[in-house]
């Protein structure tokens, strides 16, 4: 069964810096370690992580991967997370190879919760440091990603 996991990024701070070098606050810090801690009791171990290259995002990414024992090498920082659209992210997600059983995409609202509606039609909110599972049927290919797909979402919450 595959599974997309998809991540809002922490708590960021809102002091005047340019929005692709906005930082984690202390409080997003500690939820991008909840959210790692969270992911590994559940035994969700992402075969690929994509994530933002934004500041924020790239910290929220290091802090899970690191909780995760996930190699920091192995990320993929795709900068067109940074501004994509929910059909952007869906392609790139159909585009990932079969091979891959977890997938983990970190980025930004509004874009992460039109994803995952437009996928399950089933999630109403994704805060920072949010994380959204989808479960896609068994047998299922990373092109086969679209609206009405019989996947199924949860929330995972710390």
């Amino acid at each position: 069964m595959k599974k997309l996991i998809i991540v809002r990024h922490a708590h960021a701070v809102h002091d005047g810096t340019a929005d692709f070098k906005r930082s984690l606050t202390e409080e997003g810090l500690e939820e991008a370690v909840q959210a790692g801690k969270i992911l590994k009791k559940n035994d969700l171990i992402p075969d690929v992580i994509i994530s933002s290259p934004a500041a924020r995002a790239m910290q929220t990414t290091k802090k899970i991967a690191h909780k995760l024992d996930f190699p920091g090498d192995s990320i993929v920082y795709d900068r067109e997370f940074y501004t994509a659209d929910e059909d952007d992210m869906l392609r790139s997600i159909q585009h990932t190879d079969d091979s891959c059983k977890v997938l983990m995409v970190v980025g930004h609202n509004p874009t992460l919760l039109h994803l995952a509606n437009n996928i399950t039609g089933a999630v109403e909110s994704l805060p920072p440091g949010g994380i959204i599972v989808i479960e896609f049927p068994k047998g299922f290919s990373w092109s086969d990603v679209k609206p009405g797909s019989g996947a199924s979402a949860f929330a995972l919450n710390f």
